[in-house]
């Protein structure tokens, strides 16, 4: 198994690095285009989410993305210090009832359990893991 780690402030302005750093784990594991861009996609609503909600506007933040290749998959790690969040139990907005009664947001979470192929979280150490999971070329997607 290969594994990479990179540290980064829970910063938006750290976005560009977060993704360049998945991508190019993707590309090195042999993840077909289409799926690194569902995996780009799912790793910018998290970091963003993260960088906006996990800590209060006035304390600095962190997080950390380990990627780790295994034979037939990919699994990305997002690791964070902020307040306790489940985004997998985050619950599906209605889709049937019309926009303008919707309450804003949860549409991310969607978005995010649709792009991967396993999603996984954990509180640990008094912070939250995500785990993304790919199935590389070969393995079958759910």
């Amino acid at each position: 198994m290969t594994t990479q780690r990179l540290e980064l402030p829970a910063e938006t302005a750290a976005l560009p690095r977060a993704l360049a750093f998945v991508v190019a784990a993707a590309e090195g594991a042999g993840l077909a285009a289409e799926a690194r861009g569902r995996l780009e996609l799912a790793v910018e609503e998290v970091f963003v989410n993260l960088c906006t909600h996990a800590y209060p506007v006035d304390a600095p933040g962190w997080a950390e993305i380990s990627t780790h290749h295994a034979d037939d998959r990919l699994t990305i790690e997002i690791r964070d210090g902020g307040t306790p969040f489940d985004g997998t139990r985050a619950p599906t907005p209605d889709l049937t009832r019309p926009l303008a009664t919707r309450p804003v947001g949860g549409l991310g979470w969607v978005l995010v359990r649709r792009l991967v192929d396993a999603l996984d979280y954990r509180r640990v150490d008094d912070g939250n893991l995500l785990r993304l999971t790919m199935r590389l070329p070969g393995q079958p997607r759910r």
